[in-house]
């Protein structure tokens, strides 16, 4: 099995919602984000999915890191996915850039559970569930 090496970020809004995205002729919806360059740092990564994806630019004081987590891909056939991941704030209307066909700001709850990435779904959630509650400056 081939792993995919990305960085994304988890972005909220002042509602507490999440910004989730997803790709042309695909179902899942997961973060904006994506596949590391050669030499990229993490950090680096994102900052660049997000400009390209969502048109934002975030620095590195409002996007503190979240944590590296690991799970199956959810657009790619046997392929695991190696994710750094980034938390920040963000008010504002995005259109989608790039690959994406939709953005949405929405509660993690109204997400149909069939329809989210699997390590957004299983790792990511309750990881940033649990930062958030412990951490009152992140909204």
């Amino acid at each position: 099995m081939s792993t995919l090496h990305i960085a994304a970020v988890c972005l909220t809004d002042k509602q507490g919602r999440l910004l989730v995205v997803r790709k042309h002729n695909t179902r899942f919806w997961m973060l904006p984000g994506g596949k590391a360059e050669s030499g990229e740092t993490p950090f680096a990564t994102m900052q660049r999915e997000v400009l390209e994806e969502i048109g934002i630019q975030v620095t590195k004081e409002h996007t503190p890191y979240l944590g590296h987590f690991e799970a199956v891909a959810a657009n790619e056939a046997d392929h695991q996915v190696s994710a750094h991941i980034f938390y920040g704030h963000y008010d504002g209307q995005l259109t989608p850039l790039a690959e994406l066909a939709e953005v949405k700001w929405t509660y993690p709850a109204h997400l149909p559970e069939a329809d989210i990435a699997p390590i957004l779904k299983e790792a990511v959630l309750p990881a940033l569930m649990t930062r958030l509650a412990a951490d009152t400056t992140a909204i």
